[in-house]
């Protein structure tokens, strides 16, 4: 859908009242799961549509909480892995690619320490399957754009594959 009928019949309609509430919701609703899904959706199918660079770092707050790093009593934050993951990685190439980029950057910097053999518990769990859903998500859009390319149609607004920056995230120092 165009951007102009979005604005009419899409997601313009219903998305703020829908962010207040992710925002005003918090730990362990049941709402922020399926919200997370339905932003996830909004990335994928409608790229671009959404400029997601003022609400990143909530969600990477809300992310890092649900690592459960140090020493976690009581409620922790949720985050469904999966879907947050799908959510970030079709967030680049977009308005918020730079912010993302710097704070998918910071993220790995301070779950670094935390990966180290001599600093193994729960956390580690969360951050291993972190990566891998992320890592998985990122093939399954470049499979995704691959498609696109051989069926000449396009809906990814810029591809992970011309995103010389995104590779600097990911290579070790």
């Amino acid at each position: 859908m165009p951007v102009e009928k979005q604005n009419v019949h899409g997601t313009a309609v219903w998305f703020d009242e829908a962010w207040y509430w992710y925002e005003q919701i918090s730990n362990n609703s049941l709402f922020e799961t399926q919200a997370i899904k339905m932003f996830a959706r909004i990335s994928v199918e409608c790229p671009g549509h959404v400029d997601w660079t003022d609400k990143l770092d909530l969600v990477f707050s809300r992310l890092l909480r649900a690592l459960r790093l140090g020493h976690v009593t009581g409620l922790c934050q949720v985050f469904n892995q999966e879907y947050g993951t799908i959510w970030l990685v079709f967030m680049m190439g977009t308005k918020a690619h730079s912010k993302l980029m710097s704070n998918l950057k910071d993220l790995f910097n301070q779950i670094e320490s935390f990966l180290h053999p001599s600093n193994n518990g729960l956390h580690t769990q969360y951050i291993i399957i972190l990566i891998s859903k992320l890592l998985s998500n990122t093939v399954l859009r470049l499979k995704r754009e691959r498609s696109e390319r051989t069926q000449q149609r396009s809906r990814t607004n810029m591809k992970v594959i011309e995103t010389a920056k995104y590779a600097k995230v990911w290579r070790p120092v």
